[in-house]
């Protein structure tokens, strides 16, 4: 019996290797947001009581981002033929409509001037760019099945 093998059509990424993507997601989305605060502190001085950029709410938005996006991606990749084209139009759809709640509230914010609702909406794509990435970086190969043909 000769075995020959056949490249499925889909590349499914190994749970190891979603896990990965997801922990680089939260660490690469939570480096952006510091950076992001962090030179926003230094050019523009955030106010000690606007909460939108302290620390804490950074840290929980974009773990929680990378949290989401990673059980996103991970359903993509479990249920269509290419995850990443899917899961960047799905992470482009989500990032426009976080901009919604920063025009309508945002200027409702205490403390908040146009300077910093910019800076919170650079923090949006920072995230957005942050979960992305590591994501949808290169598929893993494609799975090769053995199958066993019958010896003529």
């Amino acid at each position: 019996m000769a075995s020959q093998s056949v490249t499925t059509p889909r590349s499914v990424p190994s749970g190891r290797d979603l896990a990965s993507r997801g922990v680089a997601a939260i660490l690469f989305a939570i480096v952006a947001v510091a950076l992001g605060r962090g030179v926003a502190g230094a050019l523009l001085g955030v106010p000690d009581g606007f909460d939108p950029l302290s620390w804490p709410s950074l840290v929980g938005v974009a773990t929680l981002a990378g949290v989401c996006g990673s059980v996103a991606f991970t359903v993509l990749a479990r249920t269509t033929a290419r995850p990443e084209r899917w899961f960047v139009r799905v992470a482009v759809a989500v990032l426009v409509l976080s901009f919604v709640p920063l025009a309508v509230v945002g200027p409702t914010i205490p403390g908040a001037t146009t300077e910093l609702l910019a800076v919170l909406g650079a923090m949006h794509v920072a995230v957005a760019v942050g979960v992305t990435v590591p994501l949808v970086r290169t598929p893993a190969p494609s799975t090769e099945v053995e199958t066993a043909s019958s010896g003529d």
